[in-house]
């Protein structure tokens, strides 16, 4: 290769041997000069140091295409002026010929064509056995010149210094450097590019950040930092992504060059004011205000959450997850498909399975929310709620943690030591020990006795049926059900006692009735006792009566009307048969 740095050895010798004191023409000079180098060459090779105001130097490919061009105020050359290369191809045995430019001026070229400019206050080159090497110092700035940019700007970069190796072309800086595209801004101690600046990598606590007001863009910090501006990418090593308030830290970033959305693997850390989650990977999309991971874990709010994946904002606030399990405050909420959260606060979820103790939830759906330290979950679709002795099923069942009730709605049937409750509403302790139905209430008891009412109340083992009650109860003689009616009927869940007060109607299987205040059914004794005045009727022996008290012996077949008043005129019915 040829340089064009030949010509200021003549320049200075033939300004040394004139006298003339005006200055002659220097485009004739120089080309005067250049012709007598051409012809002369070994004589001047004893020079070792020449000073030139203003010039150019450049050098070229074999096809004869520029490379790289240089332009300065002023240009010191030294060493051997012939250069490495003589034009016969062979190496000088003499050092290495340099040139110093000030306030220079670099243009590096590929096919012909310009792509990178470098400007600098001095530039040092070396014609060196591997190629032309340009060495840049005191602010360094370069900017590309590729159409590769498109609408995305320049690339340019600042750095106290600077080295190109042309054959190689590769651009070296130091002393931290900065890069930037248009708004976007980074910064580091090192940088290693292309010279055409269209791959760069930025080393030693690399920072970037698009500084347009409004811009969709996240900053990073990393320990270094792989630029491919041709493709708008960017990876990076050992990093954290920011936005806003939220921080993604992992060990390796793929993104574009903005950081606007990307991936972060390896032991991936993500923070906000809401929580902080975990995963091998998580992909980021601040446009879409998303973030993605699998094999997730999340912290926030008192309590953790384990997800196959997650969804979520860029505070990670709502969110989507698939099997996840939510862990709070000794309460595990299960569920196949969460389409929403707000950092533990609130979920909304599929195939819902809660458990707190040995209390459990299960629902095709259900919504769960924070009240304080406290959940209230809302299980819709078919819900079922249980513990160690009793069950509860619905359409929608509620369990409010503030106030330890369970309340459910919609074909309410609730199982407890063997009774079975229906009804619309349900009311409940959340050891179904003291429960309310309401709307159609009917209850089967353990011996198989029922209770029907508009109300029922369970207050441990006994039921209170209220507005229009019935009890069919069991009976172990022969004459099989009696029907008690009354305003409210007091039983106990084993069918062991009924009590009915208020307008009580008594029916047998054979349509005898006894009406009267109060009524009483003792198992144990097999027998009702009805008080208060009570009006007796048998439609078989067409037998009416009226007297203080009604003993219905069920075992016996038969019931004893005490002071008895009416047909036959009798004050004491006594053995009286039911057929």
């Amino acid at each position: 290769m040829k340089s064009s740095l030949l010509f200021l050895a003549p320049i200075l010798l033939i300004a040394g041997c004139t006298h003339k004191k005006s200055k002659p023409d220097t485009k004739s000079v120089v080309e005067a000069a250049k012709q007598e180098a051409k012809s002369e060459r070994e004589g001047f090779s004893g020079i070792k140091s020449v000073v030139g105001s203003g010039g150019e130097l450049s050098g070229g490919d074999a096809q004869g295409r520029p490379l790289w061009k240089l332009s300065a105020k002023t240009i010191r050359a030294s060493g051997n002026t012939l250069g490495p290369e003589t034009e016969a191809g062979k190496t000088a045995k003499n050092a290495p010929q340099t040139a110093t430019l000030l306030e220079a001026r670099a243009t590096l070229y590929r096919a012909g064509k310009a792509e990178t400019t470098l400007s600098a206050p001095q530039i040092v080159v070396f014609y060196l056995p591997g190629g032309v090497r340009l060495q840049l110092s005191k602010g360094v700035k370069g900017s590309t010149l590729g159409p590769w940019t498109k609408n995305r700007g320049a690339v340019k970069i600042a750095a106290p210094r600077a080295d190109v190796d042309v054959k190689k072309r590769v651009i070296s800086a130091s002393g931290g450097v900065s890069m930037n595209q248009g708004t976007l801004q980074v910064h580091g101690q090192t940088l290693r590019a292309e010279t055409s600046l269209q791959t760069a990598e930025m080393k030693g606590r690399v920072r970037a950040k698009d500084t347009q007001k409004g811009k969709i863009g996240g900053e990073i910090e990393a320990q270094s930092a792989l630029y491919d501006w041709q493709k708008n990418q960017v990876s990076a090593r050992q990093v954290v992504a920011l936005q806003g308030g939220t921080r993604l830290s992992g060990q390796v970033l793929s993104a574009d060059t903005r950081a606007t959305r990307g991936t972060l693997t390896g032991q991936v850390r993500a923070q906000s004011a809401q929580g902080q989650a975990s995963a091998p990977r998580v992909d980021f999309d601040w446009g879409k205000d998303q973030i993605t991971a699998r094999e997730a874990s999340f912290s926030g709010s008192g309590g953790t959450l384990r997800a196959a994946s997650l969804v979520t904002d860029s505070k990670l606030r709502l969110a989507n997850a698939t099997n996840l399990v939510a862990s709070q405050n000794g309460a595990t909420l299960r569920a196949a498909f969460a389409d929403g959260f707000d950092g533990l606060n609130r979920l909304r979820g599929r195939e819902v399975n809660y458990n707190r103790g040995d209390l459990s939830f299960f629902a095709p759906r259900a919504d769960a929310r924070k009240s304080g330290d406290k959940w209230i979950l809302v299980a819709q679709g078919g819900a079922r709620g249980q513990n160690a002795s009793g069950q509860v099923r619905a359409s929608q069942v509620t369990w409010d943690e503030t106030r330890n009730r369970v309340l459910a709605s919609g074909n309410v049937v609730l199982s407890k030591d063997g009774a079975t409750l229906r009804g619309q509403t349900l009311d409940s302790d959340a050891k179904f020990q003291n429960a309310t139905l309401k709307g159609q209430v009917r209850g089967a008891m353990k011996d198989g006795s029922t209770l029907e009412a508009k109300e029922l109340e369970k207050r441990g083992e006994t039921f209170f049926a209220r507005s229009g009650a019935t009890a069919h109860l069991k009976s172990r003689g022969t004459l099989g059900a009696l029907t008690l009616r009354g305003a409210q009927i007091e039983a106990r869940a084993d069918g062991s006692s009924a009590v009915a007060t208020g307008g009580v109607t008594m029916t047998s299987s054979t349509g005898a009735t006894a009406s009267a205040p109060r009524a009483t059914y003792t198992r144990k004794t097999n027998k009702v006792v009805a008080t208060g005045g009570v009006d007796f009727f048998d439609p078989v022996r067409g037998l009416r009566s009226h007297g203080d008290t009604l003993v219905a012996d069920l075992k016996l077949n038969s019931a004893t009307l005490t002071y008895a008043q009416g047909q036959g005129n009798s004050r004491l019915l006594e053995g009286l048969k039911f057929p």
